[in-house]
């Protein structure tokens, strides 16, 4: 069975898009589209029970240490040793949690990416979404894994190397220049950290341009990022700017989680995790959505160049021997 077409998600006919265009275009996929909304519900639960028992995990181990050092009084000469030991304890006990959580984030992040990019694809391509079971045969039938796998592996290695690069420059950087009190140093330190975030910002948008290739298309690595780096000329600022808003997106949820969470109670907080995980699933599938229609828009540009290339080149040829 398949579901009417609906002009408002064709994006075939649209001219090249601004970043809110491609914002608005993706929510309409989405709004138009209540069986790609329940379909990504049902592939985002594997996703969303894991980051939840991690989230729950980690929560009880700081509640844990909070509860254990109040039980030393404040003047006593033992709370220093005490929460000294209760950070190094809470430390490894993070590390260990998120260790342990990494790899089966790394798979189901890879199934949420494959399937959303996979079903918005169609949809876009079709104008039409196909019904539930139709979406889920095809997800399991038709998509692409090998590729996306390590496409998807490699680009989570070069954003970790690249996030460590940029922290402890900064930190090597700004523990100088934090201690010279110059406001120049200081200016130069804020300076070259927003370079470094919008490199990084601008590097991402090309990763996840290549995932996508790498999905759709069934491209290999080198193969997937040598054409996203080609197609996202010239329109790596769009992409920039979408890879902020989805960072200020998570960044916003976990500044006003760790609010919440601080303010309520015990049970409270519970219910502010559930909801700020659901609320990150619900970002990961949006920002794939995004990336396939910011593709879309780079290859259609990408296309119109060549196009104007070749035609001044022949105008150029023409010119040449008429004279």
């Amino acid at each position: 069975m398949i579901e009417k077409s609906n002009p408002r998600i064709r994006s075939d006919k649209s001219p090249f898009l601004h970043t809110s265009d491609m914002i608005k275009l993706a929510l309409g996929l989405t709004y138009w589209n209540p069986t790609f909304v329940a379909f990504s519900v049902l592939a985002s639960l594997p996703l969303f029970l894991v980051m939840l028992t991690h989230e729950l995990a980690v929560l009880c181990i700081f509640a844990d240490a909070s509860s254990r050092l109040r039980l030393v009084s404040t003047y006593s000469s033992q709370r220093f040793h005490l929460a000294s030991g209760l950070i190094q304890e809470t430390f490894v006990k993070v590390l260990q949690a998120s260790l342990l959580y990494s790899v089966p984030a790394l798979l189901l992040n890879l199934l949420n990416a494959v399937t959303t990019v996979h079903s918005s694809s169609t949809i876009l391509a079709e104008g039409r979404s196909a019904c539930l079971w139709d979406m889920l045969k095809d997800s399991i039938t038709k998509a692409r894994w090998k590729w996306p796998l390590i496409t998807s592996t490699l680009v989570s290695f070069f954003s970790l190397i690249f996030i460590l690069w940029v922290c402890i420059v900064s930190w090597g950087a700004g523990g100088g220049f934090l201690a010279s009190g110059k406001i120049l140093y200081l200016s130069m330190w804020g300076f070259i950290l927003v370079v470094a975030m919008t490199k990084w910002l601008e590097y991402s948008a090309v990763w996840d341009v290549a995932i996508v290739l790498s999905i759709s298309e069934d491209k290999s690595v080198l193969e997937a990022l040598s054409t996203a780096s080609s197609i996202t000329k010239g329109n790596r600022t769009r992409g920039c700017v979408l890879m902020l808003l989805n960072f200020a997106w998570w960044l916003g949820l976990r500044v006003l989680g760790f609010h919440a969470r601080g303010r309520f109670m015990a049970k409270s907080a519970h219910a502010v995790v559930v909801a700020e995980t659901g609320l990150v699933c619900v970002g990961k599938v949006m920002e794939w959505v995004v990336c396939v229609v910011y593709c879309r828009d780079c290859k259609r540009r990408s296309s119109r160049d060549k196009v104007d290339l070749e035609g001044g080149e022949h105008a150029m040829l023409l010119r040449t021997v008429s004279s």
